[in-house]
């Protein structure tokens, strides 16, 4: 049971990834970008049921991938 990723885990981790965008300047880069890009590139196929992979996936997603995806998701609206 303990093991079991909530929403919540995972809404404070993009929180917290989001702080960490922000303090280096990248004002640009929000909650809603980062999940869109976690759910529709990163864990587009199946999303794993651990925390630290979890953890990992987030924490190594950088801004350029963040604006590469919703750019490119924007121009196929």
């Amino acid at each position: 049971m303990r093991n079991k990723v909530s929403e919540e885990n995972i809404r404070f981790l993009i929180d917290l990834k989001v702080m960490k965008f922000k303090r280096n300047g990248q004002e640009d880069i929000s909650v809603e970008k980062v999940e869109r890009t976690l759910y529709g590139k990163t864990w587009q196929k199946k999303m794993s049921g651990h925390l630290n992979v979890l953890c990992q996936d987030i924490f190594n997603l950088t801004a350029e991938e963040i604006v590469d995806y919703t750019q490119s998701n924007l121009s196929q609206e």
